[in-house]
C-alpha cells in the first residue's frame, strides 16, 4: 500500500499484506531509509500522507512457562490522540527492511500515546514475525513498525587477546569459561603496607593500578525509540570483583545506574578489580519505565592468583644454621633473588654438581613454592626467559621440569608437589625470570595481563662471612640476645639477600693459620661458584680471626690455590676486635687487634674503651670509638648503631 500526497484518514487495518516487492505500507515523505522506511520522529507533528504518523516499536517478547502466553512490550509516541489503535500482525517471513509486513492480523490494543512515554504492554498467544501499525483517531494509519533487540552491549577482553576488539568470537566467549581473566589485586603497588584491593583513598589514588582491567559499556542509538525514564544498570554477581570509574579508583561503580534520555547512549569505560580469587559475572540490564528488564548482556570474569614464593638459599640444610626464610614479595623482581652458581661438588663425585643429576647433599638450589586458585577454563604453567636457570622437582634434581630445551614449559598443576627447585648451572652473569603463566584453555593462549607472577634470579658474585666471639655458636634465631654479630648475619641474609655464612671463631677458623670451614668455603666460592667479592666481619676474637683469615687468603693466593681467579677481599669489619692468640701468656691476654686485615679494600673498625677486653685503632677506612654509647665488650656488638654502620657500609661496597 503506497500512500502519497497530503491526504489523511487513510485507514489500513485488518488486511493481509505480505510478499511485496517493496514495503507493505509506505507513507511517502519524511526521513526515509534506503528501504523507503519513514523513520519515527519526535514530536510527531510533521505533515504528509496520513500525517506520517509514527508506528509502534516492539522491543520485548517473553513466554510464560506456565501459561504458554507471550508478553509483548513496546513504545508508541504519536500525534494521533489519546486512544490510538495498535494492530499487530503475524508473518512467516519478515520484510527484508525489518519493518513489517502484515500477513495475518492477530491483536489490537488501545494505546495512550501521550502517557508513560507511550509504553504499552499486552499478553497474547505467540505472534511469529510480529509487526504493528498505529491508527489515530482521525483514521490515519502508520507504516509497519519493527520488532527490535535494543543493542545494549557490555564488552571485555573475553578471548584474552590483550585488547577489547568487539569481535563475534569475543561475544561468544563472554559466557564460556573462563571469560575475561584478571589478576587478584593483592600486591602493594603503592607501598602503603596493604594489598591494593584494600588501599582505596577517597577521591582516588595517586598511582594508576594496571591490575584494574577495562570493560566497555558500548554506545548505541535507536532512532525509532525514546529512552526517557529507561534505566541501565551494571551489577556484579558476587563480591569477588569491584568496578571503578578509572584505574586510580576515583569512584566505585560496582553497582552503577544510568538514567537514559533521548534515542542514544554515549557509552562509558569502566575498570574491574579482582578482590577475591574465583569467578563471577558482570551483568548489564536495561529496564523500561514499566519495570521490565527488556535487554541484558553478561560476561564471566575469572580472578586468578598465580603465586610463586622463593626462599633464601641454604647454608648446608635448613636450620644449620639458617632457618627457611621466605623472600619478600617486593624483592622477587627488584633486586631479585640471589642464587649460587652450581659449580661445586656437594656429593664429592669429582664432577661439578651442575653436570650431575640425582645429586645427594645438593644445597645450592633455591626452593620455590607455587600456589594458584582453581578456576574453570584456566591452566597454570611454568616458563622462563632463558635456560640460564633449570628447574627440578626435588632438591637432589631427581626429575627435570625445565631443562636445556628453551621451548620447554611445564604445567604446574601436573606436578605432584607444590615445591620445586631452581638451579643456576652456568658460569655466566645476567638474570633469568621464572614465570607462572595463566593459560586460557579454550585457545592455549597465555593471558599476558594475568601472567605477571615471576621471580628474577641472578647469580651471587659475593660471599659474606660473619665470625662471632669466643664461645658463641651460630644459630638462627640467635641462642642469646648478646650474640649480636649473628643477628647481624641473619639480617644480612634475610633482609638484604646476601649469601652469608656464620662461623664459630674457634672451630671454623682454627688458630693463626685459620684452618677450617671458613677458608674452605672461600676457596669453593671463588673457584667453583664464580664469586669475585669477599666480605669478612668479626667480633671480639672473631675480629682476630678475621685478620687471620685475611692472612690465609693471601697465602693461598701466593700458592695458586685460587687457580688464577680474579677476586677481592672487598670489605672487612672489626667490632671490638681481640687478637686470637692462644699462645700468649694468660696474664698478657687479650691484646686488642690493631692490624688491618691483609689485602682488604675497605675496612671498618668500631671499638670501646669502657672495660677489658677492648679493641683499638686498626688502620681502618672508618674508625669509630663507641665508648660514648655506654657499651661494654659483651654488648657492643648488640648495639643498633654499631650494626647499622656495618650494614650501610657493606651495602655501599659489596654488591650481592
Amino acid at each position: 500500500v503506497h500512500v502519497t500526497g497530503p491526504g489523511t484518514a487513510n485507514t489500513i487495518r485488518g488486511n493481509a499484506i505480505s510478499a511485496n516487492g517493496g514495503l507493505g505500507i509506505n507513507l511517502e515523505g519524511g526521513q526515509q531509509t534506503a528501504d523507503s522506511v519513514t523513520l519515527n520522529d519526535y514530536p510527531d507533528y510533521d505533515s504528509g500522507p496520513n500525517r506520517l504518523i509514527n508506528f509502534p516499536v516492539l522491543y520485548y517478547a517473553s513466554k510464560d512457562a506456565e501459561t504458554g502466553k507471550w508478553t509483548y512490550e513496546g513504545q508508541l509516541i504519536a500525534d494521533g490522540g489519546a486512544e490510538i489503535r495498535a494492530d499487530f500482525y503475524g508473518n512467516t517471513q519478515r520484510d527484508p527492511s525489518g519493518y513489517g509486513e502484515g500477513a495475518s492480523w492477530k491483536e489490537t490494543i488501545s494505546v495512550d500515546a501521550n502517557a508513560d512515554r507511550g509504553i504499552f504492554q499486552f499478553v497474547s498467544e505467540e505472534i511469529p514475525g510480529i509487526a504493528g501499525t498505529a491508527t489515530g483517531t482521525d483514521g490515519s494509519t502508520s507504516e509497519f513498525g519493527p520488532m527490535i533487540a535494543i543493542p545494549i552491549d557490555l564488552d571485555g577482553d573475553t578471548d584474552n587477546t590483550g585488547e577489547i576488539d568487539g569481535t563475534e568470537q569475543e561475544e561468544r566467549d563472554e559466557l564460556t569459561n573462563p571469560g575475561m581473566v584478571i589478576m587478584y589485586n593483592w600486591d602493594d603497588d603503592d607501598g602503603d603496607g596493604r594489598p591494593d584491593y584494600e588501599g582505596w583513598n577517597p577521591g582516588g589514588n595517586a598511582l594508576v593500578d594496571d591490575d584494574l582491567v577495562s570493560i566497555e559499556v558500548r554506545s548505541f542509538t535507536v532512532p525509532d525509540l525514546i529512552f526517557d525514564d529507561f534505566t541501565m544498570t551494571l551489577m556484579v554477581g558476587s563480591n569477588r570483583v569491584k568496578v571503578w570509574t578509572d584505574q586510580r579508583r576515583s569512584e566505585e561503580a560496582t553497582t552503577r545506574t544510568w538514567r537514559l534520555k533521548g534515542s542514544s547512549f554515549d557509552g562509558e569505560t569502566l575498570y574491574v578489580e579482582g578482590v577475591r580469587p574465583g569467578w563471577t559475572t558482570i551483568t548489564l540490564t536495561l529496564t523500561s519505565p514499566l519495570g521490565t528488564v527488556v535487554a541484558e548482556d553478561s560476561m564471566i570474569v575469572s580472578i586468578v592468583d598465580p603465586n610463586l614464593t622463593a626462599y633464601r638459599p641454604k647454608s648446608e640444610e635448613y636450620g644449620k644454621p639458617f632457618q627457611r626464610h621466605e623472600i619478600p614479595e617486593d624483592e622477587e623482581v627488584t633486586p631479585g633473588i640471589g642464587i649460587r652458581r652450581n659449580g661445586d661438588d656437594d656429593d664429592r663425585s669429582g664432577l661439578p654438581d651442575s653436570k650431575e643429576y640425582q645429586t645427594p647433599g645438593e644445597n645450592d638450589l633455591i626452593e620455590v613454592e607455587w600456589a594458584a586458585s582453581g578456576v574453570r577454563g584456566v591452566d597454570y604453567r611454568l616458563n622462563r626467559t632463558s635456560t640460564q636457570i633449570r628447574v627440578f622437582d626435588r632438591e637432589d634434581k631427581w626429575v627435570t621440569l625445565l631443562g636445556d630445551d628453551p621451548t620447554q614449559t611445564v604445567s604446574v598443576t601436573q606436578t605432584e608437589d607444590r615445591s620445586m627447585w631452581v638451579e643456576w648451572p652456568g658460569d655466566d652473569d645476567g638474570s633469568s625470570d621464572l614465570i607462572m603463566e595463566v593459560v586460557d584453555q579454550r585457545y592455549g593462549r597465555v593471558v599476558q595481563r594475568a601472567s605477571q607472577e615471576k621471580l628474577r634470579f641472578s647469580p651471587f658474585n659475593s660471599l659474606v662471612i660473619v665470625i662471632g666471639g669466643r664461645g658463641q655458636d651460630p644459630a638462627d634465631p640467635v641462642k642469646y640476645a648478646t650474640h649480636g654479630m649473628f643477628q647481624l648475619a641473619i639480617d644480612l641474609y634475610r633482609q638484604d639477600g646476601y649469601d652469608v655464612r656464620m662461623y664459630q671463631e674457634k672451630t671454623d677458623v682454627e688458630g693463626n693459620n685459620a684452618d677450617g670451614a671458613a677458608i674452605d668455603e672461600i676457596i669453593r666460592a671463588v673457584n667453583k661458584r664464580g664469586v669475585t667479592s669477599i666480605a669478612i666481619i668479626g667480633y671480639s676474637q672473631g675480629g682476630g680471626s678475621t685478620y687471620d683469615l685475611s692472612s690465609r687468603i693471601q697465602d693461598e693466593r701466593m700458592k695458586g690455590t685460587f687457580q688464577g681467579k680474579q677476586f677481592s677481599l672487598e670489605y672487612t669489619a672489626y667490632v671490638d676486635a681481640v687478637r686470637d692468640e692462644d699462645w700468649l701468656p694468660r696474664d698478657s691476654w687479650p691484646f686488642a687487634e690493631s692490624r688491618r686485615p691483609i689485602g682488604t679494600v675497605y675496612h671498618v673498625n668500631q671499638y670501646q674503651r669502657n672495660n677489658r677486653p677492648h679493641g683499638t685503632r686498626s688502620a681502618g677506612d672508618i674508625e669509630i670509638d663507641r665508648s660514648g654509647l655506654g657499651v661494654k665488650h659483651r654488648t657492643i656488638d648488640d648495639n643498633p648503631a654499631v650494626q647499622n654502620t656495618i650494614k650501610q657500609t657493606l651495602r655501599g661496597r659489596v654488591k650481592r
